[in-house]
């Protein structure tokens, strides 16, 4: 490979790292305007926010990770603006480890904490304060001994508030004593933090007397797993947040929106319809085959190209459009799953335009992340690709169909406004095997 060519290998495996894009950003792609896509979500999420007759809901927006949330918020927040409302957009991993259980005492301690930092960025502390040095005269009224954030004060943080934030996301210990504490003061805790909103946005919207309202974007949500669900599990606190607290995730004059998992939503899809403004709404892979069928979907494979050829020229990277194609369908869709197999082909490159066996590695490369598939896993997801139905036996198999969705071994799509499932290709045949094997 020569200096030219290693120059170009560089570039474009950067270009294809998965990123958050905002719209007019050169690699962005407005999935939904192309010829063929189904029903915009984001469109759908921003008239069920403008919908509502007062300055208060609380919204769902669920899909995989890699699905292109982070950049579809992005895309909401901009068309949100335009129509007058201020917008305050927070991932939730700069404020708590997503590997640890979490309580509703700290979803809604970090809530606050985001929400008054990204509205303080905006007007300033004099129109926004910041919520956490109030919480740290919360803590002394409900007498938490302040001795106990030690990995703050180790770490030689300036003041209090900034040790809690820094125990928050580094000191797990620190974040169950919290929630243990928090627990016998839960009502107080609430009504702290609903003062503290109710002030804060009226602050704001007296600044900015012509905003339509305030929408806060809770991004990353999804991003709370382990490996295993239990009763103890990280996903499952994530689903009694959501289920069980859903009144106090509203708050007094604000519009909220929560990434939640795929998880989550299968999972306590029931308990979910009727606590939140409007329905779920759901981020699905492109569509790259037609329904129960094989036949590739012409339009779902040129707006996955287009994503691609976005990133650079990809016709001197891979040459064959039967080999660019191959990657197409195999991704199934996932768009996280497309960039990742492309940065597979590049980084073994060894001459360019990639040839057929490199990217015959690069397949089996991101394959075996998604391997191995128990035998009877297998049986139940090739039914489900005969059907396009999640062919749910027992309501306790929910954790398993949930499990599928959010390691994305199932994919969801959407044609003429109806769900349904397949299990993705890069795995279809060993489901097939396997399946076969359990009927032999």
């Amino acid at each position: 490979m020569n200096s030219a060519e290693k120059e170009l290998q560089r570039q474009f495996y950067r270009a294809v790292t998965p990123q958050s894009l905002s719209p007019g950003h050169k690699f962005y792609v407005p999935i939904y305007e192309q010829e063929g896509a189904d029903e915009d979500p984001i469109a759908l999420l921003q008239n069920q926010i403008e919908m509502c007759t007062d300055n208060t809901s609380a919204h769902l927006l669920s899909g995989y990770r890699g699905s292109g949330k982070s950049t579809e918020l992005q895309r909401l927040a901009q068309s949100l603006n335009s129509d007058g409302f201020l917008t305050v957009s927070t991932n939730i991993e700069k404020y708590v480890n997503t590997a640890v259980p979490i309580d509703i005492s700290d979803m809604l301690l970090v809530l606050a904490g985001a929400l008054g930092d990204g509205l303080q960025e905006q007007f300033g502390d004099g129109i926004a304060p910041s919520y956490w040095a109030r919480f740290v005269d919360f803590l002394g009224r409900v007498r938490f001994q302040m001795d106990e954030v030690s990995v703050g004060f180790e770490a030689g943080y300036k003041d209090t508030s900034a040790a809690i934030r820094a125990g928050l996301q580094v000191d797990p210990s620190f974040q169950t004593r919290l929630q243990k504490h928090l627990s016998s003061h839960i009502g107080a805790l609430v009504d702290d933090i609903r003062n503290y909103i109710e002030n804060l946005t009226k602050g704001v919207l007296a600044n900015s007397p012509s905003a339509q309202g305030i929408v806060f974007l809770v991004d990353s949500m999804e991003h709370f797993r382990d490996s295993s669900v239990t009763n103890n599990s990280v996903q499952s606190s994530v689903q009694t947040v959501f289920t069980e607290h859903a009144d106090r995730l509203r708050f007094p004059g604000i519009h909220a929106v929560y990434t939640i998992s795929p998880f989550v939503r299968v999972h306590a899809k029931a308990s979910l319809t009727d606590r939140y403004d409007g329905e779920t709404v759901m981020l699905r892979a492109v569509r790259v085959r037609e329904r129960s069928s094989k036949t590739p979907y012409g339009p779902g494979l040129k707006t996955l190209k287009e994503i691609i050829r976005r990133r650079g020229p990809i016709d001197q990277v891979i040459k064959h459009d039967d080999q660019l194609q191959d990657l197409l369908l195999l991704s199934g869709g996932h768009l996280g799953d497309l960039l990742r197999l492309i940065q597979a082909a590049i980084t073994r490159a060894s001459t360019f335009p990639i040839n057929k066996e490199t990217t015959d590695l690069a397949i089996k490369s991101i394959r075996k992340e998604l391997l191995p598939v128990a035998k009877e896993d297998a049986t139940w997801l090739h039914k489900i690709a005969s059907t396009g139905y999640s062919s749910l036996q027992r309501m306790e198999d929910l954790n398993r169909l949930a499990s599928f969705l959010d390691s994305h071994l199932l994919l969801a799509y959407q044609t003429d406004g109806e769900e349904w499932y397949h299990p993705h290709p890069l795995i279809a045949d060993e489901v097939s095997r396997l399946a076969c094997e359990n009927d032999s």
